[in-house]
């Protein structure tokens, strides 16, 4: 059984010796993707990491980062997407050795800025992709674990991202008329890039999203906005052979029968009370075990602040209430900055010792 855990960014960048702004914004010299990578090996640990096929930007759409502000301990980046109908920026502040918030989303007016929004649509996948980056990537990880690529994003997801959940779920409420055509071309490019990614070699292609959480949007709204696109996304990878992962942050059990019914790989990260509410026995004795269940060691109260006992009877009592068919034993979301060097190992060693077959 694989001991997978998320590296996303704070752990990696806290590994390598080296502060957030060597990896991120203008003055950026390191790569994370190898950071990433010298985490998992000096653990022994199976990666889990993205690197889809890379696609050239919109038409007429140019990207500028601006420093808007800096001293000692942050830098405020203006990320600026110059489009035909004008500017959308997104402002972020990026401190020396935390994550990164964003205080300033793209569209602040859903209606007025709706013509910028198309022109981030005017894009033909089929001209100007490259798969060399994943390739090179997967030729790097080779059977020690997993290369993903992106896809399977629904428009609401997207929609949130340019527009903050807070105010996209007044969107939807004030606005659906006007979102749905919107949403609908997104998801059209969406499916043409994971389909280019599948032809492409893509090993496991994952989609969702943290803003299709249940601690965000109701079962209804899931139902009704992102499972539609998440069903298309599923059929589109199997008919490539390629397995479908979809990221549900929070709150999810109410949509695992759902992902389950359209045919659905692999969900995670199934986040257990109180970051979420996943039961994990339950979850399996609902959707069966032909769907790979990824995730549910809490990143915080065990691996961060737990002892490395707490960490080897969480990794066991996942297992045992899994089973061992179709789970991989990760982190329940990202493993936290300070996280013990202990606690890592004794995770790889619970999942080697209680996951033999």
């Amino acid at each position: 059984m694989p001991a997978m855990p998320d590296f996303h960014l704070m752990f990696p960048i806290k590994f390598s010796g080296r502060s957030m702004w060597d990896f991120i914004g203008p003055n950026a010299t390191e790569s994370i993707q190898e950071a990433r990578l010298a985490a998992f090996e000096h653990f022994g640990l199976d990666a889990w990491i993205d690197g889809g096929v890379e696609f050239a930007p919109p038409r007429g759409v140019e990207h500028e980062d601006r420093i808007e502000g800096e001293d000692d301990e942050r830098i405020t980046i203006d990320h600026v997407a110059h489009t035909p109908k004008g500017d959308l920026v997104t402002r972020v502040v990026y401190p020396k050795w935390e994550g990164a918030w964003a205080v300033e989303y793209p569209v602040q007016d859903p209606i007025g800025d709706m013509p910028k929004v198309e022109c981030l649509l005017d894009a033909d996948p089929e001209r100007g992709n490259s798969a060399q980056p994943l390739r090179a990537l997967q030729e790097r990880v080779g059977e020690r674990g997993a290369v993903f690529s992106g896809g399977g994003r629904p428009g609401l997801e997207w929609w949130f991202s340019l527009r903050s959940s807070q105010q996209g779920i007044m969107d939807v409420h004030d606005h659906i008329d006007v979102l749905l055509p919107i949403w609908r071309r997104y998801e059209e490019l969406d499916l043409a890039r994971t389909r280019i990614t599948c032809e492409s070699g893509a090993r496991v292609v994952y989609g969702g999203g943290s803003y299709t959480s249940l601690s965000l949007i109701s079962p209804g709204w899931y139902e009704r906005y992102v499972l539609p696109h998440i069903a298309r996304t599923a059929e589109l990878c199997h008919r490539h052979d390629v397995p479908f992962a979809v990221q549900i942050n929070g709150r999810c059990s109410a949509a695992l029968g759902m992902l389950a019914r359209v045919g659905v790989d692999a969900v995670l990260p199934l986040e257990p009370r109180p970051l979420g509410d996943c039961d994990l026995a339950e979850a399996r004795r609902r959707v069966g075990s032909d769907m790979c269940f990824i995730g549910n060691l809490d990143p915080c109260n065990a691996l961060l602040q737990g002892s490395p006992e707490d960490v080897r009877q969480g990794v066991k009592t996942i297992i045992e209430a899994a089973g061992k068919r179709g789970l991989i034993v990760s982190t329940a979301d990202q493993t936290a900055r300070d996280t013990p060097h202990e606690n890592l190992r004794a995770y790889r060693e619970a999942v080697e010792e209680y996951g033999q077959w």
